[in-house]
């Protein structure tokens, strides 16, 4: 069952100023002509979604930890109690799929990753297509999209899985214990080629890559003209090297030296990122990628609409709010030093850092929705996960 967190007391819509100047600042969701045929129209979904009073989200999660002050801001403005999932985004799926095999349709809209969607709720057929339930003018607007157009996390469709924000991937990072490596020893690294040196072994750990769906970042390395899959079956083979799926036992590691290098993902970013900043002896070493991209990791990248939803005009008034430019400038604010930017081109960069923000006229691999790529993406992991199983043989 989806964890109800309904955030906060419920006001009217005209006490939104109530959320303080953030919320004053925001544009405007909707245009100001009241006798619009757009108009009449929202605020017929509007009313309709009161009348359902509810929208169930099953996020992922990274939305789940992040979006509340997303979710109370849309629960202010319509006035609609949102029930936000807790836990990470297989869990919710899990929850959302077990339930509809029970015969319960109880989830509107999916916060789910591109892997998730792809491998599990498409094929169970749990979601609706979401352009026929687009109708906000500033969503329909193209122009205001990042390469002029919409981006979806099935690219062969293009209508199950609105892929709205995504994270620059310009370096291929690793953190070390500087009590452990010299700077002079560190500088040595230049390439990837370098962390095959025989001096690096044993002192390298990451997470394990037998998972299709969390190999996102091996899949960066595999279009690198200079690593790519041979690459990454000689760092799987690599004598010594330590591989746990444990934050914790990788981050001890790390800052007690026994381990001094880790390679870099969400979690041990966020652990090791508040240690350097209490001032332990760790540090952050980023090596250029040869072919930058764009990634669209984990769940805080794509919205979906759960067919056969309890509260359709809820899910279809949440939808189009989220990706106006009011929706997704809030997402903007939702975390201080946020990794992921909106593929909004109109909206403030907020508290996305210079480092996560696109730069304009950069060519960019967009690995998760160009259908060029994704082409590649069932063999790419399958290829991944096989070098993993056959590291030890």
């Amino acid at each position: 069952m989806i964890h109800d967190c309904t955030i906060g007391k419920l006001v009217a819509p005209v006490q939104l100023a109530a959320l303080g100047v953030l919320f004053l600042l925001l544009p405007p969701a909707y245009g100001a002509s009241a006798t619009s045929q757009f108009d009449k129209e929202w605020a017929k979904l509007i009313a309709a979604a009161q009348q359902e009073g509810r929208v169930v989200i099953a996020a992922g999660g990274a939305p789940s930890r992040e979006y509340r002050s997303v979710v109370e801001f849309f629960q202010k403005k319509f006035g609609i109690p949102v029930s936000l999932s807790t836990g990470s985004g297989a869990a919710s799926v899990d929850r959302a799929l077990a339930e509809r095999n029970a015969g319960k349709y109880t989830v509107d809209i999916g916060l789910t990753s591109v892997a998730g969607t792809r491998t599990r709720l498409i094929p169970a057929n749990a979601l609706d297509p979401i352009p026929p339930l687009v109708i906000h003018p500033e969503v329909l607007d193209k122009s205001a999209w990042f390469g002029g157009r919409h981006w979806y996390a099935d690219p062969q469709e293009e209508k199950f899985s609105f892929l709205y924000a995504a994270e620059p991937t310009e370096t291929f990072g690793f953190w070390y214990n500087t009590d452990a490596i010299s700077k002079k020893e560190i500088a040595t690294i230049k390439s990837a080629a370098d962390l095959l040196d025989p001096k690096w072994r044993g002192k390298i750990t990451s997470r394990t890559w037998g998972d299709r769906g969390r190999v996102g970042e091996m899949q960066n390395i595999y279009f690198q003209p200079d690593m790519g899959i041979e690459w990454i079956r000689a760092f799987f083979r690599q004598a010594g090297a330590r591989f746990s799926d444990d934050v914790r036992i990788r981050e001890s590691w790390v800052v007690g030296g026994s381990v001094p290098i880790a390679f870099s993902d969400g979690d041990i970013d966020r652990e090791l990122g508040k240690l350097e900043k209490a001032g332990m002896p760790v540090a952050m070493r980023s090596i250029p990628f040869k072919l930058p991209f764009l990634t669209a990791g984990g769940s805080g990248c794509c919205i979906q609409v759960y067919n056969r939803a309890p509260h359709p005009n809820a899910a279809k008034l949440y939808l189009n709010w989220f990706l106006s430019k009011e929706g997704q400038t809030a997402v903007h604010q939702v975390m201080p030093g946020i990794s992921r930017q909106s593929m909004r081109e109109d909206i403030p960069p907020g508290n996305v850092p210079p480092t996560y923000r696109r730069v304009s006229g950069k060519q960019y691999i967009f690995r998760d929705a160009d259908p060029k790529y994704v082409a590649q993406d069932k063999e790419q992991r399958d290829a991944i996960v096989e070098a993993w199983k056959s590291r030890r043989r």
